[in-house]
């Protein structure tokens, strides 16, 4: 079973002019009366990449599993999968799941996998066409510009004093036509091998959703 939820959390009225050259993964995007060829843009499109790690979270007990990308209700999956994991190591630590954060996971990496190779394996015995049949697997997709929007208010506005923000927004100081430029440039590094790693931050909040699965 699959299920994709759209989580609406932040609601924002915002128009990003300088959004058509960023991404676009389709081969055309509709915007309005109009629309983004990538076949010709005035920048490349950046195209699709395949994830060779990730963050799988799972309940075996309940054969649950999802993977979780940032900004996408992501916080709010892990403590959930860990409360269903374990429940009394959860009550422990924490009192609410909003207290289940980022460095103070209660189950740490307990329940969680980097590839599906290592849940299959230590979950169905290597069983892989057991793993996909029985198991409920879900994925909880955003909008992407919503998503981006909640991103770039979270890091690069309200805590744009902060270190990580400094490292994560290029030093943007809030500039949102700064930062997209500069994200761009950074995925094609990584896309063209010419860097292997995006600062964790920066790939985790604003990198394609599509190659986060």
């Amino acid at each position: 079973m699959y299920i994709c939820y759209s989580h609406k959390y932040f609601l924002f009225s915002i128009i990003i002019l300088h959004f058509s050259n960023f991404i676009c993964q389709l081969k055309e995007i509709n915007t309005g009366n109009s629309s983004i060829n990538c076949k010709s843009p005035t920048k490349p499109c950046v195209y699709t990449k395949t994830r060779k790690i990730g963050a799988y979270y799972v309940v075996p007990k309940y054969k649950l599993h999802t993977c979780v990308m940032g900004k996408n209700f992501s916080s709010m999956i892990v403590a959930i999968f860990c409360y269903l994991f374990d429940e009394k190591k959860f009550f422990s630590i924490h009192n609410h799941l909003n207290e289940d954060y980022f460095n103070n996971h209660a189950c740490k990496k307990e329940n969680q996998g980097k590839t599906f190779k290592e849940l299959i394996k230590k979950y169905s015995n290597g069983k892989k066409k057991y793993f996909f049949n029985k198991w409920k697997h879900f994925i909880i997709i955003r909008n992407p510009i919503e998503r981006f929007i909640s991103g770039f208010t979270h890091i690069c506005v309200y805590g744009k004093d902060s270190l990580i923000s400094k490292k994560t927004c290029f030093n943007c100081n809030g500039d949102i036509e700064c930062f997209i430029n500069k994200l761009y440039e950074e995925i094609f590094l990584v896309l063209n091998g010419k860097k292997k790693y995006a600062e964790y931050h920066l790939r985790h909040h604003f990198f394609p959703q599509s190659w986060l699965v």
